[in-house]
């Protein structure tokens, strides 16, 4: 005979399930210990996003990850408006319930939809009416849609896989329900015990206001932050795309999330406890293309048509990332920003070097007047750890590249 039972291992700040197997007639005989699946316990997220494509694959590590519980995804501008943020998020959130039938779509609610500077939305055209082609994103790197310009191909692939879809989740539009129901979460997770894990894949902007609305926010949640740039972390490296990547929009030394509004990123890093995943470590750990294609499967993908005997969200990212990676494909590498900034987040043992401090955000462009004439580097927007120990900040500097690279994998190849 054999006999289970289960029990709770906390370490590294995570819980985990451990399941015990006595194989005999009593528990005296062979003992042994199931560790293959040992997997974080008891994980509560709410995920701030501008979903383009990387938040997409980021949103589906999430979701397919049983262990874990969304208890919220908020809308924001960025990789492109709103709007179409608030429409791509319902479509991945549905796409993974066609995988996970029993999934509850978690609340989705708008954001906010420009950031704190006038200065900055001209000068990035970013939350303007109607959303300018001129934008921070006017190369289209997410496609026109922000998620590769493919509209309704998870219907088109749901059928070729033999799954239902539900209808596109429902929406919540008043921001200031956002924040209320944030920190709702918050305060509902701290009575069990825990610690809300909010991870920004986005500008910071929403942070700001929510602790605006709720004061005492910041002491019950834990920021996750996609953004800044520390090259300095990194000496042993020095590609300049380290630096940052708005070089075009006179702005080398950030990075997108943070460029979109250096003030938000500045209030929000000084009141959150936070970890950072910024720039320069994605940029280090990029996929090459053949990491992207193996990512896929290396299925013989074909534009607007579904493969048999293919993982369905396997072939939904492929299909939304395509745009993208035709225009990764001259620089050799596909960024998986994102989804490391919620990896690191749902798993902390994916963390193999950190560097603690306190993070400051350049906020001034005083004397500098638009439109800022080609050639001149603004200062704007650029962070800076001043490292201390005892800092509420920690940037993280080594991932286990290879466990993330997998784990995304498996939740692209995920059913139950």
């Amino acid at each position: 005979m054999h006999c289970n039972s289960t029990v709770l291992v906390t370490t590294n700040d995570h819980t985990y399930g451990v399941t015990f197997v006595w194989i005999g007639q009593n528990q005296c005989d062979t003992l042994f210990t199931l560790c293959l699946t040992m997997c974080p316990m008891g994980i509560h997220l709410w995920i701030d996003t501008d979903a383009g494509v990387d938040d997409c694959l980021a949103l589906i590590a999430a979701l397919t990850n049983p262990s874990v519980t969304v208890h919220g995804i908020s809308c924001t501008y960025g990789n492109i408006s709103r709007d179409a943020v608030v429409t791509n998020v319902r479509r991945t959130v549905r796409a993974c319930q066609g995988v996970r039938p029993g999934l509850d779509a978690p609340p989705i609610y708008l954001g906010e939809s420009r950031g704190l500077s006038d200065f900055n939305a001209q000068h990035l055209k970013k939350g303007l009416t109607p959303w300018s082609t001129g934008s921070a994103d006017h190369d289209c790197w997410h496609g026109t849609d922000g998620l590769g310009g493919v509209p309704g191909i998870e219907e088109t692939l749901a059928v070729a896989c033999g799954l239902s879809l539900p209808p596109l989740p429902a929406y919540v539009e008043d921001t200031s329900v956002c924040y209320d129901a944030l920190h709702t979460a918050a305060t509902a997770v701290r009575e069990m015990g825990e610690t809300l894990r909010v991870v920004a894949i986005g500008p910071l902007t929403d942070m700001h206001h929510a602790a605006l609305r709720h004061p005492d926010l910041p002491g019950l949640i834990h920021l996750y932050v996609m953004g800044c740039s520390f090259p300095e972390l990194h000496p042993y490296c020095t590609k300049p795309i380290l630096r940052g990547n708005m070089v075009s929009f006179n702005m080398p030394h950030t990075e997108h999330n943070t460029a979109c509004d250096p003030e938000a990123s500045a209030s929000s890093l000084s009141l959150y406890p936070c970890t950072v995943v910024d720039w320069a470590l994605t940029a280090l750990n990029p996929l090459t293309m053949g990491g992207y294609d193996a990512l896929h499967g290396h299925y013989p993908y074909t534009p607007g048509t579904a493969s048999k005997g293919v993982p369905f969200l396997t072939q939904f990212h492929r299909h939304v990332s395509e745009h993208l990676r035709g225009k990764c494909e001259p620089y050799g590498e596909f960024q998986i920003c994102d989804p490391l900034a919620v990896l690191v987040a749902m798993d902390g043992t994916l963390v193999e070097g950190s560097v603690r401090g306190e993070c400051t955000v350049n906020t001034s462009h005083e004397g500098v007047t638009l439109p800022v004439p080609k050639g001149v580097e603004m200062m704007y927007g650029r962070s800076v750890l001043q490292v201390d120990t005892q800092g509420s900040c920690e940037v993280v500097t080594k991932v286990d590249y290879d466990t993330c690279v997998q784990t995304l994998k498996s939740a692209l190849e995920y059913r139950e």
